[in-house]
């Protein structure tokens, strides 16, 4: 399997594009949702390997500006459940949930309520990681009773 990190670097050089362009092309883009820009830092972090976990919104504005397949590299970053292929295309219900639990911004919600403000972030990251796990459990279910 290809390599995301390795692949966004790839897919920058071929259109000519520094990080620092990419990175100013996001905030035009989405200049009031800083869950979509994608700082020059991070950008450059991703393409290191040092991201761990990617955030799905700003692999969907890398998707826009360098005109990639969404599906592609939400299936390199290891999103997309392995049982799909980037070949087979989603279904309008498949699509609909994606959507709907990748631009919720219940994470964002979540993490701005005040009664889970005093909470850890060991804890407040856990719940995120329970949340994304139960977010692809709901898309199996829906993919297996097909």
């Amino acid at each position: 399997m290809e390599n995301l990190s390795q692949h966004l670097r790839q897919v920058r050089e071929k259109l000519n594009l520094s990080t620092h362009q990419v990175a100013d092309e996001s905030k035009r883009r989405h200049p009031r949702d800083k869950q979509r820009q994608i700082s020059f830092p991070y950008l450059s972090s991703m393409e290191r390997g040092e991201v761990k976990e990617f955030s799905p919104l700003k692999l969907k504005t890398l998707a826009e500006i360098y005109g990639e397949n969404y599906l592609y590299l939400l299936y390199l970053a290891g999103i997309l459940p392995k049982h799909i292929t980037v070949d087979s295309p989603l279904t309008d219900l498949e699509k609909f949930v994606y959507d709907e639990l990748l631009e919720s911004g219940l994470l964002r919600s979540a993490a701005k309520s005040k009664s889970l403000s005093k909470i850890d972030p060991k804890t407040r990251n856990a719940m995120r990681l329970s949340i994304r796990a139960a977010a692809k459990a709901v898309l199996e279910a829906i993919l297996n009773s097909e």
